[in-house]
């Protein structure tokens, strides 16, 4: 399906994004954030998500002036394989925290995540003028430690038995970028 047919706002080689819409809750999204596997590292994973459920978080995501959500769509197949977050904008520090999920597990290990957090980076420090973004996550989180690091982030320290899963508490790292180092990978 190409991608001038489906209200594309941010472009890149392989993905779009899109805003996130209501009809989204009756797709994909639904088994995703119920799938253990995809939500094992992210805190809704925590319980089971309802259809009243979504519908409120996307009506308080809607309502927000401090959230966006947005659909990352695969560019060949028109397909809504995922969601990229920006949330928590603090807009007087410039600095908000951010979110990458890839629901549909047959785009994972296929570069998508990298090129869905370039064009979060970009759309946080060109579009919104931020001055950071912040990542955190699991210690367990190996995927994803990777992609931060690979993405330019910035290990910037470790929160205690922050997170707890499985039965079992783990430390959450917490991963940050500049606007300025965003920009001098730009060039």
């Amino acid at each position: 399906m190409p991608a001038e047919n489906k209200k594309v706002f941010l472009e890149g080689e392989k993905i779009y994004f899109r805003g996130f819409e209501r009809d989204d809750l009756d797709g994909e999204y639904r088994n995703w954030i119920n799938d253990a596997e995809v939500t094992h590292y992210i805190k809704v994973g925590t319980y089971p998500q309802t259809d009243d459920g979504l519908r409120a978080y996307f009506e308080k995501e809607l309502a927000s002036t401090n959230s966006v959500l947005f659909a990352v769509v695969e560019k060949e197949s028109g397909k809504h394989i995922g969601n990229s977050h920006i949330y928590d904008i603090d807009w007087v520090h410039r600095c908000a925290l951010r979110a990458v999920v890839l629901g549909d597990k047959s785009c994972w290990g296929k570069g998508y995540a990298l090129e869905v957090l370039q064009l979060l980076n970009r759309y946080a420090f060109e579009y919104l003028n931020l001055n950071k973004l912040i990542s955190s996550t699991c210690s367990d989180n190996q995927a994803i430690q990777r992609l931060n690091e690979r993405a330019g982030y910035t290990r910037e320290g470790v929160g205690r038995q922050e997170f707890f899963r499985d039965g079992k508490y783990y430390d959450r790292v917490y991963w940050g970028m500049l606007k300025s180092e965003y920009m001098a990978q730009r060039k």
